[in-house]
């Protein structure tokens, strides 16, 4: 697993996953899940979509990731 910063760590667990996660993809939605995948990669910039379409397996492999997350902080 990437390493995360408290920063980023509390972000995930505050705002992600209250506002977010779990929720239907579109607006704000959207731009948390894209900059959830860059925290859980540990990209250096968030990685854009070139089309809605691709949403559905953004939010697959976000959740995924994030659950992952969640079960190490445990």
């Amino acid at each position: 697993m990437v390493r995360i910063s408290e920063k980023d760590s509390n972000w995930l667990k505050t705002t992600f996953a209250k506002e977010s996660y779990g929720k239907v993809m579109r607006g704000n939605v959207v731009y948390d899940y894209l900059y959830a995948e860059k925290i859980l990669k540990g990209y250096d910039k968030i990685q854009k979509r070139g089309c809605g379409c691709e949403f559905g397996s953004l939010k697959r492999m976000v959740d995924k990731l994030y659950k992952e997350f969640i079960d190490a902080q445990d």
